[in-house]
């Protein structure tokens, strides 16, 4: 067990009222588990069964613009992209469309992901410098912004994919083979789920770029453990999001996250690796370049405000270690997992960090579990594809 800091002071306000931040709703549709799949998760497995038996580039490309443009300063703002992009033009007929460059093409992979939530695309990129690529064109417009070390994962979320606006306006003209398509189009417009996807970028370094020696691991296993991580982290924060209606950039949803993946990869929750990622292995000093700095305003990055959140979160990863050694180690099903993260989500910060975070825990997660119809039966998180 890792000591839990005896709290010194109460926290600056403002610190307080960051830690104060948690999920505006927190009710469990315990009898909706497993949530169906989102419309767009079809699409993606025809992508995917498309590209079989090789990589998926090739079949994207055709659907997916991003990928037909390389990454350079100032593209996302010419008309090429903005007519390809937002107004779905044929990249073939744009000079500027000469391809995303990627440095090993042929070792992408695309996975279904399947959980509680819902299954969810998977786009791996095992070449760090593709999985770069692919940041920046789906998350930034093409455009080359720094990607931190110490990040390996992201979710794309609000994506509109023209590959299946297209399929839409051929469906649509076979139907009204005389109407207006402009009309057609405003009328889809506030359907979001028919043209809008979400998909998960996966890394294949070492989470948080910790070595392999920091944890007392031989390198090719940790660099196992770190894929299993990974994936079950962005899976955490896809859970928030269909279960609670939101997923925050907030140290509260890194914990949950992080806690959601160690548990996945080693069986058990290690604290201490967690301190690892974020930069606090030694608690009474932060290591910077951890991953505690990535998700907090610059104002909280000052000292004052930044020893007192090392101090909350620290008691608060307590509080998860003794609350999965008493509780959460009894269900280590999928449905368990499930009930866990529920229950964390419950909490806020600073609730998780008090001296009765544990007990709230507990006391949240056996009410789960008491109210969960006796048929329900989520399914197994894990890789649907062969």
């Amino acid at each position: 067990m890792i000591p839990s800091p005896a709290p010194t002071t109460a926290p600056p306000p403002d610190v307080a009222a960051y830690a104060r931040q948690g999920f505006a709703h927190t009710a469990v549709p315990l009898a909706q588990l497993p949530l169906p799949d989102e419309p767009h998760v079809a699409v993606w497995r025809a992508y995917l069964a498309d590209s079989q038996p090789g990589s998926p580039f090739a079949v994207l490309r055709q659907q997916l613009p991003q990928l037909r443009f390389p990454v350079r300063t100032g593209i996302s703002r010419t008309p090429a992209y903005r007519a390809a992009t937002r107004q779905g033009a044929a990249p073939d007929a744009l000079p500027e469309a000469t391809g995303l460059q990627l440095h090993a093409p042929d070792q992408l992979q695309l996975r279904i992901y399947g959980g509680a939530a819902g299954a969810l695309p998977v786009l791996i990129a095992p070449h760090r410098a593709d999985f770069v690529s692919l940041v920046q064109a789906f998350l930034w417009r093409n455009e080359p912004r720094p990607v931190p070390e110490t990040m390996g994962a992201c979710m794309i979320t609000g994506f509109n994919n023209w590959g299946r606006i297209h399929a839409y306006r051929r469906r649509w003209q076979a139907q009204y083979p005389h109407g207006d398509w402009a009309e057609g189009f405003r009328q889809l417009l506030p359907y979001k789920t028919q043209y809008q996807d979400r998909f998960m970028l996966l890394g294949d370094g070492l989470y948080s770029a910790v070595p392999a020696a920091a944890l007392g691991l031989p390198a090719a296993a940790w660099l196992t453990l770190s894929r299993h991580i990974r994936l079950a982290h962005e899976y955490a924060h896809y859970v928030t999001q269909r279960l609670f209606g939101e997923t925050r950039r907030h140290l509260f949803d890194e914990l949950l996250a992080d806690y959601a993946g160690i548990v996945a990869a080693a069986g058990d929750f290690r604290p201490a690796w967690l301190c690892h990622f974020w930069g606090l292995e030694d608690p009474a000093a932060y290591r910077p370049g951890g991953r505690l700095e990535n998700y907090l305003p610059a104002d909280l990055l000052q000292p004052a405000p930044l020893a007192a959140l090392r101090e909350l979160v620290l008691r608060a990863v307590a509080a998860l270690q003794a609350f999965d050694h008493a509780c959460a180690a009894q269900r280590r099903d999928a449905w368990g997992q499930m009930l866990a993260l529920a229950a964390i989500a419950s909490l806020d910060l600073q609730q998780l960090a008090a001296g009765d975070g544990a007990r709230r825990l507990r006391d949240r997660f056996h009410a789960l579990l008491a109210a969960a119809p006796d048929a329900v039966s989520p399914a197994a998180s894990g890789d649907e594809t062969p």
